[in-house]
């Protein structure tokens, strides 16, 4: 049988698969069209303070930036410097601190956005211009957690070349417009709020409180009784005011006595402490620390008695620890600065010792001593014998015969005497040295011409010379063996 073809067959088959073609191209290109678009609208937007929205045309990088974490460029946040995949950490929301930038690109203008991921949206946050870098530190706030980028657009003067004749020049000057040059250097980062390190003390908003002690004889003393609900005995008015701030050879008030203040000034004086409780009260004021409380003490006691047994107001009895936890528990920083003059100096060493004993001295920021007699000082021998520079008024409102009288039982008194970190220093010269003469001859051949040890000084305090009972002031009398 012969097999015939049929060319045209052939032909319309070829033909036919030809439109097939051309149907399936144009449906391939159709679909080409519309996937981008989907794929666009998958994106996100990248949402202006203004409100317009654009469209991400590519999703891993939707500010079609130019660099990625561009090394050129250094951001910091407070202390903190950014860097693409920054765990920026903050204590609170919101939060406001410094931003700095800067640049190696040079003195290119520039205006860097901060955007925040919402969902596929990039939300602007900010503008800041930077003209040029590096920039001024300008605050910038976070208002909430999440990822963040940073998107750095350089910019550049765009000169138009002018053709128009010149009188149209003069009429309508070319204006010469600042444009983006197309180059983005983006950094993204996150921003986390950091969960409170219970081990970690938070972190100061200010100076700390201040805790005053005052020194000796600084505070005042009442009694209650006589002519008057109150009298005041310290200051005194005259030596019976000083005499019922005796003691017993125990070292215990004869009188009841309290005190309620520190003295701010004294009549013909002028001020002991008022100069330095306006400046507090100032600090307060202007809110510079949150808080101070002057600490007056009945300063006839020893340091450490006061530390431990408080000292006694018109109403209560004040202790030291307390109020340092109560100042400490309102401070700025959460702890306390010790300012001390004087005798406080030594209170202050007292009370930071209890302190360490309790394990509360993290609650202690400073101690300032002021004129403090640490090692102790020669005076207080001078004082405690012979009543040395305690006259006031020529002896009419105290008397160095009365003061003395006071002095030998007060506990105070002995713990302004020269340590023997005093000796030791060899910083200073004899505590004290003997003239030549009769009344002091039986004085150098006990402790030959001057004492210079403390056990020596304590001899000499205790009288083992066996030196007769004073007559006046100018002879030296014993000290009290039980303090």
């Amino acid at each position: 049988m012969r097999r015939e073809v049929c060319h045209e067959c052939d032909n319309n088959s070829i033909l036919l698969n030809s439109r097939h073609q051309a149907q399936l191209l144009g449906w391939l290109l159709g679909l080409a069209l519309i996937l981008p678009l989907s794929a666009s609208a998958g994106c996100g937007d990248i949402v202006a303070s203004s409100g317009e929205r654009t469209p991400i045309a590519d999703c891993t990088d939707p500010f079609m930036a130019a660099s990625i974490d561009d090394p050129a460029l250094v951001y910091a946040f407070g202390t903190t410097t950014i860097r693409a995949g920054t765990e920026l950490f903050v204590s609170e929301l919101p939060t406001t601190a410094e931003f700095s930038l800067n640049s190696a690109h040079g003195g290119a203008m520039s205006t860097a956005y901060l955007y925040r991921l919402d969902g596929n949206d990039w939300y602007e946050q900010a503008a800041i211009e930077v003209v040029p870098p590096p920039l001024a530190p300008v605050e910038l706030t976070f208002a909430a957690t999440g990822t963040y980028s940073l998107v750095l657009e350089e910019q550049e003067i765009q000169l138009m070349l002018d053709t128009r004749p010149r009188w149209q020049q003069l009429l309508l000057p070319t204006a010469y417009a600042l444009t983006w040059s197309g180059t983005r250097h983006v950094i993204t980062f996150t921003v986390t709020l950091a969960e409170p390190d219970p081990d970690q003390p938070e972190e100061p908003t200010g100076a700390s409180s201040v805790l005053f002690l005052p020194g000796i004889q600084a505070s005042r003393l009442y009694t209650l009784g006589g002519l008057f609900p109150e009298r005041q005995l310290w200051t005194p008015l005259n030596n019976n005011d000083v005499r019922r701030l005796a003691m017993t050879t125990e070292g215990e008030s004869v009188n009841d006595v309290y005190t309620d203040d520190i003295i701010d000034s004294v009549l013909f004086v002028g001020s002991i402490y008022g100069n330095i409780a306006s400046y507090f009260d100032k600090l307060v004021t202007t809110e510079k620390i949150a808080a101070w409380q002057p600490y007056a003490y009945d300063w006839r006691y020893a340091v450490d008695d006061i530390v431990r047994s408080g000292t006694q107001y018109k109403t209560t009895r004040q202790y030291l620890i307390p109020i340092v936890e109560e100042l400490a528990s309102s401070s700025f920083s959460g702890q306390v600065s010790i300012v001390a003059h004087s005798n406080g100096g030594l209170l202050a060493k007292a009370l930071v010792a209890e302190l360490e004993v309790r394990e509360l001295d993290h609650l202690i920021d400073a101690v300032i001593l002021v004129a403090s007699p640490q090692l102790g000082t020669p005076k207080a021998v001078g004082s405690l014998l012979h009543g040395y520079d305690q006259n006031v008024l020529g002896g009419f409102v105290i008397s160095a015969h009365v003061a003395r009288e006071v002095i030998r039982n007060m506990p105070s008194a002995y713990g302004l005497l020269p340590t023997q970190e005093y000796f030791n220093s060899n910083l200073y010269g004899p505590v004290i040295a003997f003239s030549e003469g009769v009344a002091t001859q039986h004085f150098v051949d006990v402790y030959s011409d001057s004492i210079r040890t403390n056990g020596t000084l304590y001899d000499f305090l205790l009288g083992i010379d066996g030196r007769p009972p004073a007559e006046t002031v100018y002879d030296a009398i014993s000290a009290n063996s039980k303090l």
